[in-house]
């Protein structure tokens, strides 16, 4: 039930991300301009949190464990980022060669899938 709610905890943020962007823009300036030790004691928080929870998914078989729990949460984190901060550039590479735009829910999926084991997504791949 954990996963559910962080699933769900997930597309909420990409679902505010769209309605209000200049959260995440706010964000990511905090990210980038704060003294030194607020960013530290955010990294530390963050990561203190969410790697256990990573690793416990590791253990479930939810999440490879071929990678560092660590690295498996800033992949999928700073790649969310940047497909928030960067939705009209990645809508306009998906349309490339695709005439079908993602949604929220199919690139929250394809992101999930790079840090799954194989049909952990609930959905097949895209």
């Amino acid at each position: 039930m954990e996963l559910a709610k962080a699933l769900a905890l997930l597309m909420a943020l990409i679902a505010m991300a769209g309605r209000a962007p200049v959260h995440i823009h706010l964000q990511l300036w905090r990210m980038l301009e704060a003294a030194i030790e607020e960013r530290q004691s955010r990294s530390s928080f963050l990561n203190e949190y969410f790697v256990p929870k990573i690793r416990k998914a590791q253990k479930a078989g939810v999440v490879r464990d071929d990678i560092p729990a660590g690295l498996a949460m800033l992949t999928f984190g700073g790649l969310m980022l940047f497909c928030l901060l960067n939705r009209l550039e990645l809508d306009h590479a998906v349309s490339l060669d695709s005439n079908h735009p993602l949604d929220d829910h199919e690139l929250f999926t394809y992101l999930i899938s790079l840090i799954a084991t194989t049909g952990k997504t609930g959905k097949e791949p895209l």
